[in-house]
C-alpha cells in the first residue's frame, strides 16, 4: 500500500467514524418523553411515545431506496442531503410547541436523513475496504454510533431540565460531523455507483434466485429469526421510550436519571460488542439462548422495578443482550437462508428492525391487553416482553440441544463408520 493509499484509507475511517457518532440521533429524544407527556395532556401518551419511533418511518423509506440513489449521486453529495433532512427535521420541532402530530411529521423527515446516516458508513466501508480491516472498522462503527448515543442521551437529560424543546437542538451536530466528514473524504474516493457495478449480480445468480421457491430462499427457521429480530428492536425501543416514563412516574429520579439509565444500557451494548467475537467463537449454538435469557431477566427487573437501581440493572441487562441477539441472529439467518438469497434475507431483517421500532405502538397495545395487561402503565409492556423471551429462551435452548446431538451423532459416524 502506497504511503498516498494508506492516507486515504486513515481519512476515510475517521469520516466514517464521525458520520457514525451522529447516525442514530432518534436516540435523544429518549429520555424527555415524560417531559413531553406532563407538557401535552390533551394527546394520548402512546401518541407521544411515537416522538421516539417516527424517525424510523424515514430511516425504513431511505434505506430501502439507498441502492437507487448511490447510483445517481456520489457519496459527498448523499451526506449533505441528508444533513440538510437530519436539521430540518430534528430542529423544526423546537419552535412547535406541544403541535404532536407536527412533531411528529418533522420526526420522519430527520429520519429520511438518518437513514442516509446509518447507510453511507457501511457503504464507504464497502467500497475502500476489505477483509479484516473492513470487519474491523465495521467494530469501531458501532462502538462510534454507541458514544455518539451516549452522548446525546446525557445532553438530553440536562437540557430536559430547562425545556424539552431545547433538546431538539442537538441535531445541529450533524453540520459539524457533515463539515469534517466532507474535509476529511478525498474527492477522488470511490463513488456508490462503482460499488454498485462492481456488487451486481450474475444473470446466472438471478436465473438461480429465481427458480427457488419462498420456503426454499427463506426456510421457516429464518422466517423466525425474522420475527425474534423485529420483536427484540421494538423491546429496545419500548425501553428507550419508557424510561423516563417509569422513573419519574414513580418518582425513583428525573430525566437525568432516565438518561443514565439508558447510557449504562448502551455502555454494557458496547462492552457486549468488543466481547461478541470471543464469545460466539465458544459458544455459536448456546449464544441465543443465553441472549434471550439476559432479555428475559432484564425485563422482569424494568417491569418489577421498586427504585432507581432495579431500572439501571434491567437496561444495562438489556444492552448486553441486544448485540448478542441481534448479531447471533444475524449470523443465523446468513446460514439458514438459501445462499444466493442470504442478502435478501438480511436486508429484510435490517428493514424489519427499524420498522419494529414503529409499528411498535400499533400491535403492543392490543398484544398487552389481550393478556390483560395495561400498555399505557409503563411497567407492563416490560413483563409483557420478560414473557415472550422466557418462551424465546426455552425454543433456543430445545433448539440448542437438539442441535449439539445431531452434530454429536454425525461426528460419532464419520469416526466409526460401518
Amino acid at each position: 500500500m502506497s504511503e498516498k493509499t494508506a492516507k486515504n484509507s486513515r481519512l476515510i475511517s475517521f469520516a466514517i467514524l464521525i458520520i457514525a457518532f451522529v447516525m442514530y440521533g432518534q436516540s435523544s429524544t429518549g429520555p424527555i418523553i415524560a417531559n413531553i407527556i406532563a407538557d401535552c395532556p390533551g394527546y394520548d401518551p402512546t401518541l407521544i411515545s411515537m416522538i421516539q419511533t417516527y424517525p424510523t418511518v424515514g430511516i425504513v423509506a431511505t434505506s430501502l431506496t439507498y441502492g437507487f440513489l448511490s447510483r445517481r449521486f456520489s457519496s459527498r453529495t448523499l451526506l449533505v442531503a441528508a444533513t440538510v433532512l437530519y436539521v430540518a427535521g430534528g430542529v423544526a420541532p423546537a419552535f412547535l410547541g406541544t403541535d404532536i402530530p407536527a412533531i411528529l411529521a418533522c420526526r420522519i423527515v430527520l429520519g429520511l436523513g438518518l437513514g442516509i446516516y446509518c447507510s453511507l458508513p457501511v457503504a464507504l466501508i464497502a467500497e475502500n475496504f476489505q477483509g479484516n480491516e473492513g470487519a474491523s472498522l465495521n467494530g469501531f462503527v458501532q462502538v462510534s454510533a454507541s458514544l455518539g448515543t451516549v452522548a446525546f442521551q446525557t445532553v438530553a437529560g440536562f437540557l430536559a431540565a430547562i425545556d424539552w424543546h431545547m433538546v431538539m437542538y442537538i441535531a445541529l451536530i450533524s453540520i459539524v460531523a457533515c463539515v469534517i466528514a466532507l474535509v476529511l473524504l478525498p474527492k477522488n474516493v470511490k463513488t456508490t455507483e462503482e460499488a454498485a457495478a462492481a456488487s451486481k449480480v450474475t444473470e446466472d445468480e438471478k436465473a438461480a434466485r429465481a427458480a427457488l421457491s419462498f420456503s426454499q430462499k427463506f426456510p421457516p427457521i429464518v422466517i423466525c429469526y425474522w420475527v425474534e429480530i423485529f420483536l427484540f428492536v421494538g423491546g429496545i425501543a419500548l425501553l428507550m421510550m419508557n424510561a423516563s416514563i417509569v422513573i419519574e412516574s414513580k418518582g425513583f429520579g428525573t430525566a437525568v436519571d432516565a438518561a443514565t439509565a439508558l447510557n449504562v444500557h448502551t455502555i454494557c451494548g458496547i462492552v457486549a460488542g468488543i466481547i461478541f467475537g470471543a464469545i460466539f467463537k465458544r459458544f455459536t449454538e448456546y449464544l441465543p439462548f443465553v441472549a434471550a435469557v439476559f432479555a428475559c431477566v432484564a425485563y422482569l427487573c424494568l417491569g418489577f422495578a421498586s427504585n432507581l437501581t432495579m431500572v439501571v440493572i434491567g437496561a444495562g441487562l438489556l444492552g448486553f443482550a441486544a448485540p448478542w441477539t441481534c448479531a447471533s441472529l444475524f449470523q443465523l439467518i446468513g446460514k439458514y437462508a438459501a445462499p444466493v438469497a442470504a442478502g435478501m434475507a438480511c436486508s429484510i431483517a435490517v428493514a424489519l428492525q427499524f420498522g419494529s421500532q414503529f409499528l411498535l405502538g400499533y400491535w403492543a397495545p392490543a398484544a398487552c391487553n389481550l393478556i390483560g395487561l395495561n400498555y399505557t402503565n409503563g411497567t407492563d409492556p416490560f413483563l409483557f416482553y420478560a414473557i415472550i423471551f422466557g418462551i424465546l429462551a426455552v425454543a433456543h435452548l430445545i433448539q440448542s440441544v437438539s442441535g449439539s446431538k445431531k452434530r454429536q451423532a454425525a461426528l460419532l459416524e464419520r469416526v466409526d463408520p460401518e
